[in-house]
């Protein structure tokens, strides 16, 4: 037996396609919103955070080559090496590895940078590379 399907006159979408097109749309727009949370977040990192880190150890490498002391930096007289509040917030500076001059050069260091409110990313400056090397982890 044939059942005959009669062809639609209005040429609208039924409730069940607008649905589906609904859902698929959630869909994809639950995604992009945690990918853009993550791209925003990292952008603040990279451009308050960053930026800081590398003139607080900057300053250190100078403190290193300008006193030609040997022994640990006395990091509470560096002016660019404390918490600083900025525009895309508070960017906070913790030294994981006291940095150190030997014979006019830094020799070790290595400082953790983050903006308050933000775990997923962290800049990191260490004294890998002569003189530092920063990235973001």
């Amino acid at each position: 037996m044939w059942c005959v399907v009669a062809p639609r006159k209005g040429g609208a979408f039924t409730l069940v396609e607008l649905l589906v097109v609904l859902a698929i749309i959630a869909i994809l727009a639950s995604i992009a919103t945690s990918q853009y949370l993550s791209y925003m977040a990292k952008a603040r990192i990279s451009s308050y955070a960053l930026p800081l880190a590398r003139t607080c150890f900057a300053e250190i490498v100078s403190y290193c080559t300008s006193e030609g002391t040997d022994g640990a930096v006395n990091i509470s007289s560096l002016s660019n090496c404390s918490n600083t509040q900025t525009a895309g917030g508070m960017v906070i500076i913790n030294f994981q590895t006291q940095p150190v001059c030997f014979e006019g050069v830094l020799s070790q260091g290595e400082l953790h940078a983050t903006i308050q409110g933000i775990n997923t990313y962290k800049v990191i400056c260490s004294v890998d590379v002569a003189p530092f090397k920063c990235w973001i982890e």
